[in-house]
């Protein structure tokens, strides 16, 4: 049994260890299909509830379903950049690479009052909750800094494109507490990576046997990975203001560009249906 396992339940080992082993992208979103079915029908007067406004959010779902990704407009960005922009860290930096002291976590985020607000956003639930086909649970709010290296800086693996295996499915709003350009180390996601057939309109000439393509080995590569495969589109590099904010379904591939210039600050929340890792 791997020692990150702590409980001792085997339902739970074997839900986590399920999340984590080698599971294409395909065999994933059909098993996160099911988990959602199972919770549908263990909350459905919560799920009805929901459901009412499924033909409000029809645009967003549409376009967040086909591209992955989905820009947010929230109406007090300014002051929640600012606020997360007054919180002190946790102390010292989190190790990275060799030992460098590269990204800097941030406390009470919780506690703020307009992360509450965004947490209990009831629009922002339900457009999340439709998306994962169930009633969404919070799995994740953290912000954290990210901070420029030298040019001999090893990636870490945040900093390379991957896919996230927290849970079957999730979703994850990214909140810029600073503004980015491409000196600050923008996030940058894969259009389209997220589905099967997303990757097969991506990458036409290249079998989807690949395993890091399709999803079943958990590598980190860096953007040659793509253009050797001949990449059909571009990727999408988030830059923008404090306040820029999206969603992502980060079962596709996404990144971080390692700061040169200057530093980043970064919220995020992450929703799951299931109880996540």
């Amino acid at each position: 049994m791997s020692d990150f396992i702590s409980s001792t339940n085997p339902l739970d080992i074997f839900y986590k260890q399920l999340i984590k082993s080698s599971l294409p992208l395909s065999v994933r979103n059909h098993l996160g299909d099911i988990l959602a079915s199972s919770y549908r029908s263990h909350q459905n007067d919560e799920w009805i509830n929901i459901l009412n406004r499924q033909s409000e959010f029809a645009k967003p779902l549409s376009s967040l379903r086909e591209n992955g990704y989905l820009p947010l407009q929230i109406p007090f960005a300014s002051q929640l950049a600012a606020d997360l922009c007054s919180l002190e860290s946790l102390g010292e930096a989190d190790d990275g690479p060799g030992g460098r002291k590269e990204t800097v976590t941030l406390q009470n985020v919780s506690s703020l009052g307009l992360v509450q607000k965004l947490i209990n956003d009831h629009s922002l639930y339900h457009l999340v909750s439709l998306y994962l086909g169930a009633p969404a649970s919070l799995h994740t709010c953290q912000a954290w800094w990210q901070y420029p290296m030298g040019p001999s800086h090893k990636p870490s693996n945040a900093q390379l494109w991957h896919r996230d295996r927290d849970d079957l499915s999730e979703l994850k709003l990214f909140f810029y507490g600073t503004d980015v350009d491409i000196d600050s180390g923008p996030h940058a996601y894969l259009p389209k990576s997220h589905t099967h057939q997303g990757l097969t309109s991506l990458f036409p000439s290249v079998s989807l046997h690949n395993p890091v393509l399709n999803g079943s080995k958990n590598s980190f590569v860096d953007d040659s990975f793509f253009t050797d495969l001949g990449l059909k589109a571009p990727v999408k590099k988030w830059l923008g203001s404090a306040g820029t904010c999206f969603l992502e379904d980060t079962r596709g591939f996404h990144r971080a560009y390692i700061p040169t210039k200057f530093p980043r600050l970064l919220f995020s929340l992450v929703w799951t249906v299931g109880p996540g890792f």
